[in-house]
């Protein structure tokens, strides 16, 4: 399964930067806004970043690929 990754946003303070996304979709808590919980859950092998946000993308490959 692919998943599409729309934003990258890279910021110490990741609930704060979560919370204007949380309104489109309010049961989930920004704990749960975890790359590796979706890829264990819903079998996600395949991620697609749009380009202005490859380079940022990158160091959170690097940690899943250590998996």
């Amino acid at each position: 399964m692919n998943l599409l990754i729309r934003m990258v946003d890279v910021t110490e303070g990741r609930e704060a930067a979560s919370r204007p996304f949380l309104g489109r979709v309010p049961h989930l808590t920004p704990g749960q806004e975890q790359l590796r919980a979706r890829r264990e859950r819903f079998g996600f092998t395949c991620l697609t970043v749009l380009e202005p946000y490859m380079e940022a993308f990158a160091p959170v490959m690097r940690a899943v690929r250590e998996d």
